[in-house]
């Protein structure tokens, strides 16, 4: 039996396999010999399925539990596309990243290089329906038309989610 925050959500019997219980959640089995393994699939999956995941093995009486933890990608952008600063302008680019869970690493990039973290300030709040918003500021004087890229990251990302804005110097 497969339970989520201690309720039943599936029933599997080896010699059938899963007795559908809700249909978001169903399971993969596997037999070789006398061994069977049943994956548990979430369907669908929700914030509010985080917890404890327990496969309860009813003979012998032997449980084994894992902790779920769902996270959310949200939303991420920088309001202006393309910038046009003159010299010795001092500009702020602002990143905004809505409704994540947990609330994202930002961090900033020009020419595949990581900016230095004292010249953008982030801060996090919290957003609806339990998820997370961040804004993070750049600060920055630029000296050359520049590629700007704004990156969020989670955990469960391969690679991070990411905003990009075009700074175009004008020296006149």
């Amino acid at each position: 039996i497969w339970l989520s925050q201690g309720s039943p959500v599936l029933t599997v019997i080896s010699s059938q396999g899963a007795v559908e219980t809700t249909e978001r959640f169903t399971a993969r089995n596997y037999t070789r010999g006398e061994e069977f393994t049943s994956e548990l699939i979430i369907l669908h999956t929700q914030l509010s399925d985080s917890g404890r995941i327990e496969c309860s093995i009813q003979q012998p009486s032997e449980n084994n539990f894992a902790f779920l933890s769902v996270q959310v990608n949200g939303s991420l952008l920088i309001k202006n596309s393309t910038l046009t600063v003159k010299e010795n302008q001092t500009i702020e680019i602002v990143c905004e990243a809505l409704g994540w869970a947990p609330a994202p690493d930002i961090t900033w990039m020009t020419n595949d290089s990581f900016l230095d973290k004292s010249s953008y300030v982030n801060q996090q709040s919290p957003g609806s329906n339990g998820l997370h918003n961040a804004l993070s500021t750049l600060t920055l004087t630029p000296t050359d038309t520049e590629v700007l890229t704004c990156l969020a990251d989670i955990e469960a990302l391969p690679s991070p989610q990411n905003a990009t804005v075009t700074l175009i110097f004008d020296n006149s």
